[in-house]
């Protein structure tokens, strides 16, 4: 194998690190043989879909095969064609949605897309690796991924995940990622909130150089993002929940480690988050908790023993949608799960500790890792909600009221 094609290979799979085994079993998915099915598209006319979908409140975009639909009263529709389309997040005030584009030569840019489809390129990724006569060791460090835009709560400036700094790096292999910011306009240069702990250009850190690194950014109302981190904890890689108040600050642990925790998904108030849990097996939890913008309540589980991905909440927060593989095909369906009205709130701060005349405020505890996932919640059981589609989950799920 060249050079080039083993680099691409390992741009490729820590791209795809953060989907918590969900593209290993797609890919696994897709050799089982002729008994599998294909799957019909959203908007085609066999398209098995509850009647419960009818009842939902306001629009969902979701990404199936690279092309975006939306799902109006029970009803799929096409809004991009199939390329490479995926990740789709809203613009606040119903202004439309911005978009990662994934190009098959090795990167991806982020588009703004308005209600008829029309997209506006924000960033531009492609650098040298498109140019015949390239090294493809200087297409890796002059080319660049986005992913997992999301928008600040003004729509002014976006946030996502990137590998923009890695030409300034040790090594071309590394693609470890980062958190990024930039004014929704496009215009600029990416400032990061999360560079390797320190600098830019340190290429030692605790959270793993190859592990993936920093991803999947979420605006708080108060300020600060949501974000998760992959890292190593010995030789094998976890996944963490944390927050940031500000650029290159100091992160706050919600999750432990070794609970593998990901996919964080905050409720429309701002007061509870889902996430998708592992405990180092191969199936997840979806998990709920409160929220107090530093700290988690008692996480609370509503779905246990799935491969269930990309939880978001409903625009009044009683309901979580998600996708999960159903049947021999092992093709990724729209699931429904109610929430508890009432969640266990957050522990209360600890007390001031005082020191030599003075007093502090102490540090939270850190989040203690679970032996096993939490009990299940109890309620109704999740609601299947389609049959014979197949949706893109590492791509998130958008909600609009």
């Amino acid at each position: 194998m060249s050079r080039g094609a083993v680099l691409a290979a390992v741009v490729g799979f820590a791209v795809l690190w953060g989907s918590a085994g969900i593209g290993v079993y797609k890919v696994l998915g897709s050799r089982r043989g002729a008994i599998a099915e294909r799957a019909a598209r959203p908007d085609q006319a066999n398209a098995g879909v509850n009647p419960a979908l009818a009842a939902l409140p306001g629009t969902l975009y979701l990404v199936q095969g690279g092309a975006l639909y939306h799902l109006q009263k029970g009803q799929f529709t096409a809004v991009l064609p199939a390329g490479g389309w995926g990740q789709p997040s809203l613009l606040p005030g119903g202004k439309g949605l911005v978009l990662m584009k994934r190009d098959p030569h090795g990167f991806s840019d982020l588009y703004r897309v308005d209600a008829t489809g029309h997209a506006v390129q924000l960033t531009h990724n492609q650098g040298k690796g498109a140019v015949a006569g390239i090294d493809p060791g200087t297409q890796l460090v002059t080319q660049y991924w986005a992913m997992f835009p999301r928008t600040s709560p003004d729509g002014t400036q976006l946030y996502f995940t990137t590998d923009r700094y890695k030409h300034v790096r040790c090594c071309p292999f590394d693609v470890t990622m980062r958190v990024a910011q930039l004014p929704i306009s496009g215009s600029g240069t990416p400032k990061f909130w999360t560079v390797d702990g320190v600098t830019q250009t340190d290429t030692h850190t605790e959270d793993g150089d190859y592990a993936g690194g920093d991803s999947r950014p979420i605006p708080l109302p108060g300020g600060g993002l949501l974000f998760v981190r992959y890292a190593y904890a010995g030789t094998t890689v976890t996944s963490q929940v944390l927050t940031i108040k500000q650029a290159r600050g100091t992160v706050t642990q919600l999750t432990a480690p070794m609970d593998r925790c990901d996919q964080p998904s905050l409720s429309p108030d701002g007061k509870r988050v889902a996430m998708v849990c592992s405990y180092g097996r191969q199936v997840t939890t979806i998990e709920v908790a409160s929220f107090d913008g530093t700290t988690l309540g008692p996480r609370q589980v509503l779905v246990n023993g799935v491969l269930g991905a990309q939880p978001v909440w409903s625009p009044d927060g009683t309901k979580l949608l998600y996708v999960a593989p159903v049947g021999i095909t092992g093709h990724f369906q729209l699931w429904s799960a109610a929430v508890p009205a009432v969640l266990p709130t957050p522990a209360p701060p600890p007390p001031p500790v005082k020191t030599a005349g003075r007093s502090r405020v102490a540090a939270p505890p850190l989040p203690s890792p679970a032996a096993v996932p939490p009990a299940a919640v109890a309620g109704p059981p999740p609601v299947q909600l389609t049959d014979n589609l197949d949706f893109d989950a590492t791509s998130p799920i958008a909600w609009a009221t």
